[in-house]
């Protein structure tokens, strides 16, 4: 795995429970970043990704020495929560989510005023990195501004886009470069960097399926 320290166990396992209707969403990739922001204690976030649909996504961190909090999200449709044990979850092949978390999006729709704007490349130590930024109302009132920094050769993976309307604005468009993000953050009228601000520490191919019960 490039830049992780974490190693994953795979088996067959599977949370079981009855349900009317349900629906199975896969990921082939784990990916982990440090949120970083003044004032507040670092701390990991980790994205569960389809590289070849981002239409939905999975996000999990630490809730305590036990468990994880673990989200389910697909813009613009639903957004579920559910808490797992640690060692369950790396375990598991698959995660139920209960329909009793199930609820409606209404804070990734896109609008006329939302657009993305394309960069210049940015140099880190001699290599190029492609960049881009998102505006939309959806952010404000505070008028922030989403910048992206996307990894080198990782163009085989579709951007992982998790804040306001961005997604919407990217399945109408498709005018920015694939990749796994490098960096993202949130700017203001200032030039501050505030409300997040996020750094890859790695990422690797992983198998996992959230099944989600409506």
């Amino acid at each position: 795995m490039k830049y992780t320290k974490y190693i994953f166990i795979f088996c067959s396992f599977l949370f079981l429970s009855n349900f009317k209707s349900s629906k199975d969403y896969e990921f082939d990739y784990i990916i982990e970043y440090k949120s970083l922001l003044s004032g507040k204690e670092d701390k990991s976030i980790f994205y569960l990704t389809n590289s070849k649909d981002n239409s939905y996504y999975g996000k999990f961190s630490s809730e305590d020495d036990t468990n994880y909090r673990i989200s389910f999200f697909k813009p613009g449709s639903v957004r579920s929560h559910a808490t797992v044990n640690k060692q369950d979850f790396f375990k598991a092949e698959t995660i139920l989510i209960e329909a009793n978390v199930f609820k409606k999006d209404y804070n990734s729709k896109a609008n006329n005023n939302d657009y993305f704007e394309n960069l210049r490349d940015t140099l880190i130590n001699e290599a190029s990195f492609k960049r881009y930024v998102f505006k939309s109302v959806h952010v404000n009132p505070m008028n922030l501004d989403i910048y992206y920094t996307v990894e080198p050769k990782t163009e085989f993976h579709l951007p992982l886009l998790s804040f306001g309307g961005a997604y919407q604005v990217w399945k109408s468009e498709k005018n920015i470069p694939n990749g796994i993000l490098k960096e993202y953050y949130f700017f203001n009228e200032d030039n501050n960097i505030v409300e997040a601000h996020y750094k890859l520490v790695g990422y690797q191919p992983y198998k996992k399926t959230i099944r989600v019960k409506y």
